[in-house]
């Protein structure tokens, strides 16, 4: 029987992975995610009755038939209702021509151009240039392979990939080394790119969100918001992208009306 447990694990941990992949790049999207992650269960569950099968013949009790019909359907539940978290495109706040949306690097919405606080490298394991980078496939990874290396404070265009916006604009805030990125250098940055985006006569433009190093939550959406207010007049909308969520709360408390 263990001969079997292990390769079984194998796959059935390959298909939540498949699953999950598939949801985080946008191959499966709305009722999708429910059925296909219902299906995924059903071949776990029926594949653990089957391994049990001898053990049930045999007279398995109850009770340990039920912890691992039970433990396998709890697992593809939470599998299902996390996969519908990754999934989520909702916007949360808006205050004038300012908007923040909870998205994916994978479900951006429709930009004129996205604005992407980075390293010198023009990629970071920290902020949202990692995810987009990821999300942006080859021509993306070719363009900035190109722009690569930049100079502190500079402003760069790049094409935008496969990640559905018209372009990208790099703001180069620290080197791939600091621990700690500037919080003023951050609005400074955010600002220098949003007046490089008015000059290009952009109309919609994004601002990219994911944690950045040594800059607590709440410090990054101020920063964020503050630049943003500076040039609100300049465009049409401006959207602060919230990768995956992060910051949301932080970021939801900036947009609120003042009481």
């Amino acid at each position: 029987m263990n001969a079997i447990v292990i390769p079984f694990m194998i796959v059935v941990t390959t298909l939540f992975v498949l699953y999950a992949q598939g949801v985080r790049r946008a191959y499966l999207s709305g009722r999708a995610i429910v059925f296909v992650g219902l299906g995924v269960g059903a071949v776990a569950l029926l594949g653990t009755l089957m391994i049990l099968s001898p053990s049930i013949k045999r007279g398995l009790p109850l009770p340990a038939l039920l912890v691992n019909v039970v433990g396998m359907s709890l697992c593809t539940a939470y599998c299902i209702v996390m996969a519908q978290r990754q999934a989520r495109v909702e916007e949360v706040a808006t205050a004038g021509r300012l908007a923040a949306l909870v998205t994916t690097a994978y479900r951006l919405p429709g930009l004129d151009a996205l604005i992407v606080p980075t390293s010198t490298q023009l990629r970071s394991l920290f902020g949202p240039s990692g995810p987009l980078l990821a999300a942006g496939g080859k021509e993306l990874a070719r363009e900035i392979g190109f722009a690569a290396p930049a100079n502190l404070d500079k402003v760069i265009f790049t094409g935008a990939g496969t990640l559905g916006v018209g372009k990208l604009i790099h703001v180069v805030l620290h080197e791939p080394a600091d621990l700690r990125l500037d919080s003023g250098r951050l609005k400074k940055g955010l600002q220098a790119a949003l007046l490089a985006a008015r000059k290009d006569n952009q109309k919609v433009v994004g601002l990219a969100y994911a944690p950045l190093r040594g800059i607590a939550e709440k410090e990054a959406a101020a920063m964020y918001v503050q630049a943003a207010k500076k040039y609100e007049d300049d465009f049409e909308k401006i959207v602060l992208v919230l990768l995956d969520g992060r910051g949301e709360a932080a970021f939801k408390a900036r947009l609120a009306p003042a009481e």
